[in-house]
């Protein structure tokens, strides 16, 4: 497990270590034989970053699963709103200085306004198609809409086809 802030496990099968999803340069090339990853691509940063961390998650192991929410969903999964991330920054900036928005606390400044709004990226189809170009895209639907989106790739063969 990689997190970027030390974290235990109580399951001793799971060692965990502190890195940055974008460059794991200590680990070498198929060093897992699958790599997962729920719900973390969102949080890396730029298109830039999630494209590093795709060249990770494709060189650490010949199958993985990447589970990314969908943009189109009209509901925002980190600040429990409805239509949070279509609003213009300047507005979303607005709201999280003045209100608690879902897991993220009130923040104190604009510094921390900036990094709640830039933590959550969620993507299109078309961007996961483009950032998993050897793996099947599947849709997760919720009441018929693309709830999010799975990016899988079964072995090192299907990679090739």
């Amino acid at each position: 497990m990689v997190n970027l802030v030390q974290y235990t496990s109580d399951d001793t099968r799971i060692q965990c270590i502190v890195g940055d999803a974008t460059s794991l340069p200590d680990l070498a090339d198929n060093t897992f034989d699958l790599v997962h990853s729920n719900s973390v691509i969102e949080h890396v940063g730029t298109l830039e970053d999630m494209k590093r961390m795709v060249q990770e998650v494709r060189r650490l192991a010949p199958v993985y699963y990447v589970q990314a929410p969908n943009y189109w969903f009209p509901y925002e999964f980190h600040t429990c709103m409805i239509g949070f991330h279509w609003l213009p920054k300047v507005f979303r900036l607005f709201l999280v200085r003045r209100f608690s928005c879902g897991h993220y606390p009130r923040a104190r400044n604009a510094a921390e306004a900036q990094a709640y709004v830039a933590d959550a990226n969620s993507v299109t189809g078309r961007q996961i198609r483009t950032l998993f170009p050897d793996a099947e895209i599947k849709p997760e639907k919720f009441f018929g809409l693309t709830k999010s989106w799975m990016a899988i790739r079964r072995s090192s063969r299907s990679a090739s086809m």
